[in-house]
């Protein structure tokens, strides 16, 4: 897609640097597919050396992707040949007869042959050749070209290859005098079977059979031009005269997709979305910012690094260590305008905690304070008129002086005290507001004399105030966008804030005041977590993390050309500041309004104009709102297809394949479609939404193909000083791991450009073998590529957890094994189990069962296709497993 470049030096600066890196390096965007492009010559190989794992050894299996450029007779697709009599390798042979060799030679010259082969030249094709020396004779081998099973003869005619390879210290070669391409180039340890084989996606570490992979060369690093990597073990080729890699884009049996993820940046920075998760997305969209009206950008955890007037820093005052004195009229700290606010209006909850300390109580002082152009329009703790009242003042000015108040504060000079103030809006009367002194609720009087506060703050844009004309030191500031409870003002009292999990990830700003070369630093905010995802994802290629914009007061921006120019400059102002990849708009939703549509495609163009090439654009719409105009269509990259929610009846199979064509046939190419997927829940009929986490807290055995599930809940009936809130069994609709997977598979099939999800946190670990990410990544597979610092070093894994093979089978036993129409598992009595899951080779679980614990499980494998598995036994209670493998015929 060609973007267009406002005439600015800046941009064409950036822009000419932007196309030297990617050029160079390659770098650009999600992972591309590269293969190998072999010239047809004696030295146009890829030399392994001698790889050992293969000699001598009574199974191997070789695959790959080939696509001929021309015939050529006696070329090698790969090779490990010492003489005619020794050597393993697939060959072609004469065109005429489209004959392939397979020899397994140890002694003499032995192979298979397959005549008639169907590979043609100019297109990919898959083949595999699968070798086990202690089969029966016509058994050893199996030839597999585009998953199809080939028949064949042999040189002797009784069907029989060696019991083993030779044992032959020649290199292992790809593409000696082939013509053509050779891409995602397998060697394994072990004889596959056809359900064992993946063509169509890539494979990682969490693949059941990964143990067994002696070599996997993808082709697609970057980080050498010299070398071909090996991603299992290191096992890297040099490449040698007129070999080059050529980027794929005509194989639509192997295509790399885009998986989108969306971040939160509360639940992110609580822990929620492991490394190891993160790694597993190719599109990271972090959700940070929210258009005003006027196209100022609104962020909810903004960076709001205060300035000091009249203040300095204490390295230690009267026991606490790093506090600001304030040093009365005229002090304040200036931490910005976005806290206590929303894009669209004022806050409706919120929370400030501090200590402070009275050097003298200065009449109508401020703790803080947030006020616009009249003191009619404020959000302020302030101090009272007189000292010996103790007054204390919270003000929630909306257009009239109203205001919650203590008498006898307990606030006293020369001493610490903790100050906490919480404000829920939208509670009945008296209950609006609660303020803690030294952790102790304090009792309130009113101004209105009814005990009612307005149900929002005022929309003030205007800065937040630290210490107004306050004389005294404040440590350990800190602002909630949510109303917290007593019990965590009392721990923040006494401990701190000592992690990151709920209401400590809802902390919108956090002054310490313990950095004396940056006193009014704020410690939480979201331009720490975008470098916490950064630092993640540091050296990892085929990523990008874009800016998320949601949301605010979209429509009433998008009405006027001046706003939408300003959003776009804001926008623009912000991928430069932050080196983000790009942005993804997530506005909903304009229904039917044409002039709503229209001026959704006038802020798609003016945001076009300002990005550069490289900087991917996308925006997410619903199967309720989708009808962009072509034109604005057309300038994105991708749109992505929230085909999931609010409804329960949005979440069926059925339902996401008619939403995937409804937007096919309005017009949306399905090359820049991106189907989305609900990693959560909703009720039905009550329209609560649950996370996939809770889901399974609450249903630890779940079955993988169960897309509905009872849970208690929360259920809130009535409204306002009249509702009720009581604990009720509710039904469930979700996706499980099945479903995931299903959806993924037929978005790969209709050939969308990818698969998104709502959202990172709420989604088990990657190491949990239900996790829906693994499930999605089974079906397609983010591909990022993993750093490599010396072509000759192991290649590092991504921190991933390997399947053992076998688990304490001392203990556990299965038969038989291998299994032709059940298998038995035997626990002895001193192991407790709850479940037993059958894994297959993409990690999709093919069977699942609660058992009791001890004694013989039977389990009947005859729906099971022929191939391995992994059979996995657990106690969801302490967490202990068993894992063994299974073999069926």
């Amino acid at each position: 897609m060609m973007k267009i470049i406002t005439d600015h030096t800046f941009q064409a600066k950036l822009l000419a640097l932007c196309l030297i890196f990617c050029v160079h390096l390659e770098l650009c965007g999600q992972v591309k597919n590269y293969a190998l492009d072999l010239p047809g010559t004696s030295t146009g190989i890829v030399d392994f050396g001698d790889i050992n794992q293969v000699d001598n050894v009574a199974e191997f299996t070789f695959e790959c992707w080939v696509k001929l450029d021309s015939w050529k007779e006696w070329a090698y697709v790969f090779s490990k040949i010492d003489n005619t009599s020794d050597r393993i390798d697939i060959q072609l042979g004469t065109q005429s007869m489209k004959r392939m060799y397979f020899h397994v030679a140890n002694g003499g010259n032995n192979y298979a042959v397959v005549d008639n082969v169907p590979i043609n030249v100019g297109q990919w094709h898959h083949i595999v050749m699968a070798y086990d020396g202690g089969q029966l004779a016509y058994s050893q081998i199996d030839i597999y070209i585009d998953g199809v099973s080939m028949n064949k003869w042999y040189k002797n005619g009784d069907g029989l290859l060696p019991a083993a390879t030779p044992a032959t210290s020649a290199s292992f070669l790809l593409g000696q005098n082939f013509d053509g391409k050779i891409d995602e180039a397998r060697l394994w340890s072990i004889k596959l079977s056809a359900s064992d084989i993946v063509s169509d996606n890539t494979i990682d570490t969490h693949h059941p059979l990964y143990s067994d992979l002696i070599g996997y060369w993808r082709m697609d690093q970057h980080s050498s031009a010299s070398s071909i990597i090996d991603y299992k073990a290191g096992l890297n080729g040099s490449i040698g005269t007129g070999v080059n890699r050529m980027l794929v884009t005509d194989n639509n049996g192997l295509k790399y997709k885009i998986v989108s993820a969306y971040i939160r940046p509360q639940f992110y920075e609580a822990g929620a979305v492991d490394n190891e998760y993160l790694r597993n997305n190719n599109d990271i969209i972090n959700i940070v910012a929210f258009p005003y009206a006027d196209g100022e950008l609104f962020f909810d955890f903004p960076v709001s690094t205060g300035v000091l007037t009249n203040a300095t820093h204490l390295s230690t005052f009267s026991g606490r260590n790093g506090v600001l004195d304030f040093n009365g009229t005229g002090s304040k700290m200036n931490g910005g305008q976005h806290l206590m606010n929303l894009a669209t209006g004022g806050a409706r909850n919120l929370s400030f905690e501090a200590w402070v300390y009275l050097d003298s109580w200065v009449n109508w002082s401020y703790i803080f304070r947030k006020q616009g152009s009249t003191w009619l329009d404020k959000i302020d703790l302030q101090l009272g008129g007189d000292v010996n009242t103790q007054q204390l003042y919270f003000h929630v000015n909306d257009g009239s002086n109203t205001y919650a108040a203590v008498n006898n504060s307990g606030l006293t000079v020369g001493n610490w005290h903790h100050v906490a103030v919480v404000y829920r809006g939208n509670q009945c009367p008296y209950e609006q507001v609660e303020i803690y002194v030294d952790g102790v609720e304090k009792n309130l009087w009113y101004s209105s004399g009814n005990g009612v506060m307005p149900a929002n703050a005022p929309f003030v844009r205007d800065d937040f105030e630290l210490g107004v004309d306050f004389d005294g030191k404040i440590d350990e500031a800190m602002i909630f966008r949510v109303p917290i409870a007593a019990g965590n003002i009392v721990n923040h009292m006494n401990n701190g804030v000592t992690n990151n999990g709920w209401p400590n990830n809802q902390i919108t700003a956090y002054w310490k005041f313990d950095d004396a070369s940056d006193p009014g630093k704020d410690s939480k905010n979201w331009v720490n977590i975008h470098n916490a995802i950064n630092a993640v994802i540091a050296g990892y290629e085929g990523v990008e993390h874009r800016l998320g914009v949601a949301q605010g007061d979209w429509q009433a921006m998008m009405q006027s050309s001046t706003a939408r120019q300003n959003f776009a400059n804001n926008v623009r102002a912000l991928i430069d500041q932050y080196a983000f990849d790009g942005v993804d708009l997530d506005f909903e939703w304009c229904y039917n309004n044409t002039q709503c549509w229209t001026n959704y495609g006038s802020t798609i163009t003016a945001l076009d104009n300002v990005l550069l090439p490289g900087e991917t654009f996308s925006v997410t719409l619903h199967p309720l709102a989708y009808k962009l105009p072509a034109n604005a269509h057309a300038l994105l990259d991708f749109v992505s297809i929230q085909s999931y929610g609010p409804s329960p009846t949005t979440f069926p199979y059925s339902k996401y394949v008619s939403d995937i064509q409804l937007f096919l046939g309005y017009g949306y190419p399905k090359d820049k479609l991106v189907a989305g997927l609900p990693f959560y829940g909703v009720s039905d009929p009550k329209g609560l939404t649950v996370a996939y986490t809770e889901i399974i807290n609450a249903h630890p055995n779940v079955n993988p193909a169960t897309d509905q599930v009872s849970m208690l809940r929360n259920v809130t009936t009535g409204s306002g000083c009249s509702a009720t809130t009581t604990q009720q069994s509710v039904n469930i609709v979700f996706n499980g791991q099945n479903t995931i997977a299903q959806k993924t598979g037929y978005a790969n099939d209709q050939g969308l450009a990818g698969i998104m999800y709502w959202d990172t946190a709420t989604d088990l670990a990657y190491s949990n073998p239900l996790c829906l990410l693994r499930a999605l990544n089974a079906e397609m597979n983010a591909n990022i590529q993993i750093p490599v610092t010396t072509t000759s070093a192991r290649i590092a894994g991504f921190d991933r957890e390997v399947m053992a093979d076998p688990i304490s089978k001392d203990k556990v036993s299965l038969y038989p094994n291998p299994s032709s129409g059940h298998f038995n598992i035997q626990v002895p009595s001193n192991k407790s189990f709850n479940l037993v899951q059958v894994f297959d080779l993409r990690g999709r679980i093919r069977y699942w069962s609660e058992v009791n614990t001890g004694g013989v499980v039977r389990i009947g494998t005859r729906e099971f296709s022929k191939g391995l598995y992994f059979v996995r036994l657990s106690n969801t209670f302490s967490g202990e497993f068993e894992q063994m493998r299974l073999k069926v015929e």
